[in-house]
């Protein structure tokens, strides 16, 4: 274990920067770093769409962000907030109605990234490169390059469920706010311009409380997720 006199003075001594290196749930514009499938632990047929999201550079006070790898110190650190957050609250699994009609996952997921591209403006090349698989992992693999722009911000409202990690401290599990009548949960950014499709952000609506719940953080000792990647 290695003790930092630089870390003492920041954490202990109240200095430093007080934003949290972590987005944290309500209306944030970010963009997409990663966009990957993950199968949740609890259910190995499930799928989540999870993105890794970071924020517009923070030049408030002494903010440093998350070590892009913390195994590779080199690479530095982030200069925004990051966070994984889901596309939605709960996985993506086959859906059967009560008229007996099953609607596949991947179905339901290649949907979602469809009118992500669409309203990030992707859509058009994607059509045009020709951009097809036969299976929704290895057309994710080639829709990424399309899907991801490091020059691309975009409008989010974030929802989260409450959790308590293991050191104690109140975290969430982030998703993307579940769609309202004519509002969705992401916008493209366009400088100048309010969004007018995006969700405002609403406590009791967008947090889910949940009763307390061990689970392992994404940095033990400390209330900000690591997010190396």
């Amino acid at each position: 274990m290695a003790f930092s006199s630089k870390e003492a003075a920041e954490k202990l001594s109240g200095t430093g920067s007080s934003i949290s290196k972590v987005i944290q749930p309500g209306n944030t514009i970010a963009r997409v770093l990663d966009i990957k499938l993950d199968v949740p632990p609890y259910d190995s047929s499930s799928y989540n769409i999870v993105l890794t999201l970071e924020t517009e550079p923070i030049t408030e006070g002494e903010f440093e962000g998350l070590a892009i790898d913390k195994d590779n110190p080199e690479l530095g650190n982030y200069k925004g907030q990051v966070a994984r957050v889901q596309t939605q609250q709960y996985s993506y699994n086959d859906y059967t109605n009560k008229d007996g009609k099953t609607t596949k996952k991947e179905d339901m997921i290649f949907k979602w990234l469809w009118n992500f591209a669409k309203e990030i403006g992707a859509s058009e090349k994607l059509i045009a490169d020709d951009i097809q698989a036969d299976s929704i992992e290895d057309y994710l693999d080639a829709a990424k390059k399309y899907l991801i722009d490091p020059d691309k911000y975009i409008h989010f409202c974030i929802a989260g469920s409450e959790y308590e990690n293991k050191a104690g401290y109140t975290q969430y599990r982030l998703f993307i706010a579940k769609p309202e009548k004519t509002k969705i949960g992401y916008e493209l950014y366009k400088a100048g311009q309010a969004p007018t499709k995006l969700l405002k952000f609403d406590e009791a609506v967008h947090i889910k409380k949940k009763k307390v719940e061990k689970l392992d953080s994404f940095e033990s000792n400390s209330s900000d997720n690591d997010l190396a990647l």
